[in-house]
Parts: structure tokens; C-alpha cells; sequence
């Protein structure tokens, strides 16, 4: 979903969404905590979406991450994706202002594996504090 929006925001962005989106890099860059980098983070693919053009894109790709933030409106954080996303994010940023749509889906599809690679990480540690709890349970019993 992410490279479609961003292939079509290439396509479609407008002077407007131009400087939303800049002003939006500046804010992650710039960020000086955990809760402004997700703001900023929210900020700046939300200007992206908008940047395409359809209501309906927009909307599902707010839809998607608030299910994959598990309702929290922002992706789960650490210092180690905050310093990739700030590399990732103004790379993506430039190919939409550019008005490149392969390189910019392309780098959507890049910058969105550290949500699956984060994401993925989290699931293992709760399998396997799942797993461990419900092993030391049953060695209770």
C-alpha cells in the first residue's frame, strides 16, 4: 500500500505538498524525543498520502497503521529505527518531490521493512514470553 502512495504522490504532488512534506522531514530530523519522532513520523507519511491526491489512499494508509501500531496512531520505536528513518525519510521525501514514482516506491517499500523488521522482532519476544511463562506454569503444576 505504501508504494502505490508514494509512486502516486510522485505523480500527482502539487507545490503545496511540497512544502508539507519538507517541513515534515524537518520536523523528524529535528525531533528531540521519542514522542516528536512520532508525531514527526505521523506527520510525514500522512503529507505523503495527501500528496496522492486520493481520499481513499489516505484513509487506508492511516487505517493500516494505527492496526499495525495496534491502535497507538504511530509505529513502535527505537533509537536503531529512528536512525535509519532519518536517512530513509528524506531519500523518500526528495523522489516524491522529485516526481520520480519508481524510486519513490521503491524506497517506501524500503523504508516500510523496518516496520516489518521491528514488528516481526516484537512478535518473537512475545512468543517467546508467552512460550516461557506458560512453560514455567506448567512445570508448576
Amino acid at each position: 500500500m505504501e508504494q502505490l502512495i508514494a509512486r502516486t504522490a510522485a505523480v500527482r504532488r502539487e507545490e503545496n505538498d511540497i512544502h508539507a512534506i519538507r517541513a515534515a522531514v524537518a520536523r523528524y530530523s529535528q525531533a528531540a524525543d521519542r514522542d516528536a519522532s512520532r508525531l514527526a513520523d505521523q506527520a510525514l507519511h500522512h503529507a505523503i498520502a495527501r500528496a496522492a491526491h486520493n481520499e481513499r489512499l489516505a484513509e487506508l494508509s492511516t487505517r493500516i497503521r494505527r492496526e499495525v501500531s495496534f491502535g497507538f496512531d504511530a509505529e513502535p520505536y527505537t533509537p536503531e529505527v529512528r536512525r535509519r528513518a532519518v536517512h530513509q525519510h528524506p531519500e523518500l521525501a526528495e523522489a516524491v518531490i522529485a516526481g520520480d514514482p519508481e524510486r519513490a516506491a521503491s524506497l517506501a517499500a524500503r523504508h516500510f521493512s523496518l516496520t516489518e523488521e521491528m514488528l516481526s522482532a516484537l512478535h518473537a519476544r512475545i512468543r517467546v514470553r508467552s512460550g516461557g511463562e506458560s512453560n514455567a506454569h506448567d512445570q508448576g503444576q
